[in-house]
């Protein structure tokens, strides 16, 4: 994909938008209505600045946006975009949800032993920086996953150009263990993994609240789905010097890979997961998109806060295409509209949209 197609946004109680550029190693701020106000940050490897593409994450209720940072960590800027300080982390964040002005919650992984990742989410206290873990899962990430090793060249300081081996590795539905964190009522936690259908809500004080057991089928695995899969993976795959967005295409990386795989029986589990995409709306219910939508429009079921069955429902967006898949943040609700930033139909090129829309 396009570097300019990573954008995620956020909508703070304020309903100031918050949409981070990949492409632009920046951050915009705009209005609830759109209108564009200012944008902020720039690449680099100092406290405030992005070294990797920036991401942004939430904002605090008073406002305030917090961004993926530096080398292992977030970064918390007041509305106006000047940076206030950085939260260190000695794990990989998934994603972070502010439940209130001094408590976020975070989602994140570490390498626990051998081939098995440990996914967890806590709820940090900023003011004191201690962390409370209140769920832990395991999943053994090597039964599904195969990977190769390759040389990428980098570009040294001198201008010179080097070797350096690049891991490359690839995976099908379900061999990531993704987690969902989202704020529910006024200040709770609602987490969810998509391998299991039961949802639980957590005070910001980390106390389980209740649990919720979805209705949702798992869908099976197809031929299908196999074989367009492994059809994807046959494109050469690119590798880059430095930030060069060209690349050079290798097709020895995409055969190697397709050799690993046909090798391991247990590389494709028999069902998907429970579901791709989970939100929370303006009134607190709980949005769930389960697998298997068919081709009208993107089917979600609904249920309440405290975890009833609503109904089913469908996402139609007629000229626009929406990418979803569990670490985008691209929608959100506010104030009884849909925000989302989206692509034009048949309109290569033309860069993505910011939308606001009335739910009907």
């Amino acid at each position: 994909k396009a570097v300019g197609l990573y954008k995620n946004l956020v909508v703070s109680e304020q309903g100031t938008i918050f949409v981070s550029n990949a492409s632009a190693w920046n951050v915009y701020k705009f209005s609830s209505n759109g209108g564009f106000i200012k944008q902020f940050g720039q690449k680099g490897k100092k406290n405030g600045l992005f070294y990797r593409r920036p991401e942004v994450f939430t904002t605090l209720p008073n406002g305030d946006p917090i961004v993926k940072g530096w080398h292992g960590g977030l970064y918390l800027f007041d509305g106006e975009g000047q940076f206030k300080y950085s939260i260190k982390l000695d794990y990989g964040e998934q994603d972070v949800v502010a439940l209130t002005d001094t408590k976020i919650a975070i989602s994140g992984f570490v390498v626990y032993k051998g081939s098995k990742n440990k996914y967890r989410v806590a709820i940090r206290d900023l003011q004191s920086g201690k962390e409370q873990e209140i769920v832990a899962r395991f999943k053994d990430f090597a039964k599904q996953h195969v990977s190769v090793t390759v040389k990428r060249p980098i570009r040294l300081k001198s201008g010179e150009k080097k070797d350096h081996p690049f891991m490359i590795s690839t995976g099908f539905h379900g061999a990531r263990l993704n987690s969902y964190i989202r704020k529910i009522g006024k200040q709770n936690l609602l987490v969810g993994f998509d391998d299991s259908p039961e949802l639980s809500v957590f005070s910001p004080e980390g106390r389980l609240i209740r649990k919720i057991n979805m209705e949702i089928d798992r869908v099976p695995i197809s031929e299908g789905d196999i074989q367009k899969y492994m059809e994807s993976l046959q494109k050469p795959i690119k590798t880059y010097i430095n930030d060069d967005k060209k690349g050079e295409a290798d097709p020895e990386i995409s055969r190697k890979l397709i050799e690993k795989i046909k090798g391991k029986r247990d590389f494709f589990s028999p069902f998907m997961p429970y579901y791709y995409y989970l939100l929370v709306d303006s009134d607190n219910n709980i949005l769930v998109f389960p697998y298997g939508n068919g081709s009208a429009g993107r089917l979600f079921k609904v249920y309440s806060e405290t975890g009833k069955f609503i109904g089913d429902c469908r996402m139609i967006l007629d000229d626009y295409r929406m990418r979803l898949n569990p670490r985008s943040r691209k929608l959100q609700f506010h104030n009884g509209s849909l925000y989302g930033v989206f692509e034009k139909k048949d309109s290569a090129g033309v860069p993505i949209r910011l939308l606001k829309m009335d739910i009907r």
